[in-house]
């Protein structure tokens, strides 16, 4: 970072709560960049990750297509798994995003939860996203990440990333990610945006959590 980004980084538009004020999933951070809730690990995802990424995006191909693109035209699942490796290593060490690949017990992929287009300057933001695995849904597994990410983005540094607001855009007809993102305290914003889902203009709401409460819809 730049010296002038270090001072804009001392910017706040609005007080702070007390630390512990926060109610979301109860969650570690262990080093470096770890993150343990009380059924998932999240860490930055590997080249070793490849055969359980595969396994997940291979089980969910149809959902994500519909709700979550995460394929570039004609790409394949080996090559989506490369640039993932890649744009998490990248975000990281850039600071512009927080990616991380949720794994169980067993070594199972569960999901990935994302906080992309990271600001620090006159705004401390973020966008949120996630995905889980077929295979690991109905189990509470989403709540459960999607809380310890925010709780993390909006909890002070050095413990968390010191953010002010975190927001997600989430398709009309996609229920339960808009559920999902109810119960981890966002709320539903009067903001529409149209995003490009296979090719075709959907509508998004936009939800968003700041620091100020949890309040959820």
């Amino acid at each position: 970072m730049s010296d002038g980004l270090h001072i804009l980084t001392r910017v706040r538009t609005r007080q702070r709560p007390p630390a512990g004020a926060m109610h979301g999933a109860p969650f570690e951070v262990l080093a470096p960049g770890w993150l343990r809730t009380t059924r998932l690990l999240l860490r930055p995802l590997g080249l070793s990750d490849r055969k359980a990424f595969l396994r997940a995006v291979r089980l969910t191909r149809a959902d994500l297509d519909a709700h979550h693109p995460l394929h570039l035209q004609e790409e394949t699942d080996e090559q989506l798994f490369l640039r993932q490796v890649r744009m998490a290593a990248q975000g990281e060490s850039q600071g512009t995003s927080w990616r991380r690949a949720a794994f169980l017990e067993d070594g199972r992929l569960a999901g990935c939860f994302n906080l992309g287009a990271i600001t620090r300057g006159l705004d401390f933001s973020a966008h949120a996203s996630w995905w889980v695995s077929a295979d690991c849904r109905g189990l509470g597994l989403a709540c459960e990440g999607v809380q310890a990410m925010l709780d993390l983005a909006l909890d002070p540094a050095p413990r968390g990333l010191g953010l002010l607001s975190v927001s997600a855009s989430i398709a009309e007809g996609h229920h339960a990610s808009r559920t999902i993102a109810c119960r981890a305290g966002m709320r539903r914003t009067s903001e529409r945006i149209y995003l490009s889902v296979r090719g075709v203009q959907t509508p998004h709401d936009v939800f968003v959590r700041t620091v100020e409460a949890f309040t959820g819809c």
